[in-house]
């Protein structure tokens, strides 16, 4: 059905990119041609979103370099607490560096999925988090295997699962198959001061942060959750807040079993 695949496309274009390109040989002569469109488009969009990327690792790779000189010379300050200050804003100012490079390639499909333990990658994140002295718990919910990018799945939840650490004082995380839907669901409890429900879809836009202890003093970038969303987007998954039992904030990600 020609229509049909007009209709599927933009969907489609709008969750993956790498998509395969619609058959140009296929109906009328019209539809060849907004076929052709289509395609032309798709192309033009991924090469918009790779020379961006480029463009920002070869700005953020030129800006490194000068950080690098500004640390060397912060640390011959004589004023040990002028120095510490030094030091903590060439520290934030390579932090936003990175995550404004991982935004931008978050928008590329070009790591090949595989099949992956949802349960041994919360356990390692949680492990290592407790190896930092962090409080973080995780209670399985049995044996559960996803379709997804190790790395950026880890990054993902390594966000969500730190943050409630560093703003909620402790991590409790869990995993649950949810009944007939073939999902899982992965939830993150804390015991932090939460985020009030008119908040709780800004959170996810780039740049935001909010005015309460869930701020720049506490290190962030306003970019964190902004990549977690792209994140769990391009898994197919879904990310919700709400409050979790006794206060604090609830983090609940869906996302499909293999």
């Amino acid at each position: 059905n020609p229509l049909g695949r007009f209709q599927e496309a933009p969907l489609r274009l709008a969750g993956d990119l790498d998509a395969p390109p619609l058959d140009e040989r296929r109906g009328v002569s019209e539809v060849r041609a907004v076929a052709r469109t289509l395609n032309a488009m798709q192309a033009r969009l991924k090469n918009y979103l790779a020379e961006r990327t480029t463009m920002l690792a070869a700005i953020s790779h030129d800006i490194r370099t000068g950080l690098f000189r500004l640390r060397m010379r912060s640390e011959k300050i004589d004023d040990p607490v002028e120095r510490t200050k030094a030091l903590e804003d060439a520290d934030e100012m390579a932090a936003i560096l990175d995550d404004m490079l991982t935004f931008a390639r978050s928008d590329q499909n070009d790591v090949g999925f595989e099949r992956l333990s949802l349960p041994s990658l919360l356990t390692t994140i949680c492990d290592n988090l407790v190896d930092q002295d962090k409080d973080a718990v995780f209670e399985s919910g049995g044996r559960m295997t996803v379709i997804g990018d190790p790395t950026s799945l880890k990054r993902g939840f390594l966000n969500l699962i730190e943050n409630a650490t560093k703003y909620g004082l402790r991590a409790r995380v869990s995993t649950e198959r949810l009944p007939d839907e073939g999902r899982v669901r992965v939830t993150i409890d804390d015991d932090g001061p939460g985020i009030a429900k008119e908040e709780r879809d800004r959170v996810f836009r780039p740049f935001v942060r909010l005015e309460d202890s869930r701020n720049r003093k506490t290190g962030g970038t306003g970019l964190g959750l902004a990549i977690v969303k792209k994140v769990m987007d391009r898994h197919g998954a879904t990310i919700r807040l709400d409050e979790a039992p006794g206060g604090g904030l609830r983090v609940m990600v869906e996302m499909d079993l293999a």
